[in-house]
């Protein structure tokens, strides 16, 4: 290998990245027996290399949402779905978040 190249390859590897944390507060006051709700956070600079949710305010002894997706988009944003698995109508308090690098 070049000499060159590898001093390259060194500096591109060696720049530190910084990364960030972003998140977004969903509310809804009725949420519908069987309904998905679905949400996305975008990173103001770079991508999500990270990232989940957190529902506050959930019963110990049953489970009134099922969190059906978890995961990066390949724009860079992070998507969380859920749905309403209760067989009544529920309020929602949902915090997303994501971890972003540069």
């Amino acid at each position: 290998m070049h000499r060159w190249y590898s001093a390259i390859l060194l500096a591109v590897f060696a720049a530190p990245a910084t990364a960030e944390r972003v998140d977004d507060r969903y509310e809804r006051k009725r949420v519908e027996p069987g309904e998905l709700i679905s949400r996305t956070i975008e990173c103001p600079r770079g991508a999500a290399t990270g990232g989940g949710y957190y529902l506050p305010g959930q019963p110990d002894d049953r489970v009134l949402f099922n969190v059906t997706a978890n995961f990066p988009l390949a724009d860079g944003r992070w998507r969380v779905d859920l749905r309403n698995v209760s067989g009544e109508n529920q309020p929602l308090v949902l915090q997303i978040y994501a971890i972003c690098l540069d």
